[in-house]
């Protein structure tokens, strides 16, 4: 489950720092200071337009429980809804067309989802009880299904591959590849040794996002992005947080509850989490912070600072993904409630947050509504 932020927290009240990265000896690894005073008051700069879609439904009864996955399409808007075991798929307006509810035993159904995927139209639907993957239709209709092996999190890569990652190092490999039948392809090897010798429940979390060609691949207590081009899996980036980086105590502390204990006491780990790329941006959690780094300019914004809400208006997730057809990055908004008081509040704020108050005005009213928060960054400073 990703954290749950105030919306204002992170468009109004963020405290944006910036600085200038440098890259070591080695070309794929980024230094970032945490500590180092920069510029304040950037979020206005960044943010050049902001759009907010409602996610409606034709039943009125039907809502959606926890967005736990968003993924865009030309056309559509898909969302995994884990808690209800539902893929919902509105078109680009946020009109609900279908709702895949098929949990069961039948042939056509799964037990669980733990992730989905998108190739052509057709909705890939990984049941991690089962160790299957079933396809549907962008309508909901069932086209088939294929045993998988053990894991967490899939993709479909440029070469109509199913990306599985896997769910424990112990299995001798962190990526299984195969076709679109079910068909082994390759069991690729652990990509880094170390962070292998630690206990299972550390590194079981392969999170998966797209970017161009590449499928992206980021785990827990480590800080590299790692690139799949259709025949390995290496390294794309690295991140070192200098004296903030992952201790070799820690590295070598075999028991979870003292393991987690160290993390929350010291808040010194920074773990590369949420991770999403575009043309010009990247951008994901690093422990407590959110780092947002320019590729040309090598330059990077911190998020801190944070100051409370006046008042409890609406919440929202880290940014989810990007939408390459609209050079949009997203995330998903639920209003609670908030009535005419955001609308004179965001107007005598200085936020800079260029066309959030007028789609705010027109498009939230007293409900507790999904909405889809589209955002469109300058490519540089």
């Amino acid at each position: 489950m990703w954290r749950v932020r105030i919306l204002l927290i992170m468009s109004i009240y963020t405290c944006a720092l910036a600085c200038s990265a440098t890259k070591n000896q080695d070309e794929t690894t980024i230094d970032i200071d945490l500590s180092r005073p920069c510029e304040e008051n950037v979020w206005g700069k960044l943010v050049k337009d902001a759009k907010l879609v409602k996610l409606t439904f034709k039943d009125a009864n039907e809502v959606i429980g926890v967005i736990d996955r968003v993924i865009f399409t030309k056309s559509n808007i898909i969302i995994l809804d884990k808690q209800q075991m539902k893929v919902f798929v509105f078109d680009k307006k946020g009109n609900n067309i279908a709702i895949i509810d098929r949990q069961g035993r039948d042939p056509e159904q799964y037990i669980s989802i733990e992730d989905i995927a998108i190739s052509d139209d057709m909705i890939f639907i990984y049941d991690s009880d089962d160790c299957k993957v079933c396809i549907y239709s962008i309508n909901g209709d069932f086209v088939r299904k294929f045993d998988v092996a053990s894991g967490y999190h899939i993709a479909i890569t440029a070469y109509d591959e199913l990306f599985l990652s896997s769910g424990y190092a112990a299995d001798g490999y962190e990526v299984s590849l195969c076709d679109f039948m079910g068909n082994n392809i390759e069991k690729l090897v652990p990509v880094d040794e170390t962070l292998n010798s630690l206990p299972v429940e550390f590194v079981n979390e392969r999170a998966l996002s797209i970017y161009e060609d590449e499928v992206l691949m980021t785990r827990y207590f480590d800080y590299s992005v790692y690139s799949y081009n259709g025949s390995e899996i290496k390294a794309k980036y690295r991140f070192d947080f200098g004296e903030n980086n992952f201790s070799v105590e820690l590295i070598n502390e075999k028991d979870p509850i003292l393991f987690h204990k160290s993390i929350i006491a010291g808040r010194s780990v920074h773990t590369i989490d949420n991770f999403v790329e575009s043309p010009d941006w990247l951008i994901f959690d690093a422990g407590f912070k959110t780092i947002f780094y320019n590729k040309e300019e090598r330059k990077y914004y911190v998020e801190s600072s944070y100051k409370p809400a006046p008042y409890g208006l609406f919440f929202l997730n880290p940014i989810m993904g990007y939408d390459q057809y609209t050079d949009s990055f997203y995330s998903t908004v639920s209003a609670l409630n908030i009535g005419e008081k955001l609308i004179p509040f965001l107007q005598n704020t200085p936020s800079g947050y260029v066309g959030i108050d007028q789609y705010v005005d027109s498009l939230i009213s007293e409900d507790e509504n999904d909405y889809i928060l589209m955002l469109r960054f300058s490519d540089k400073l």
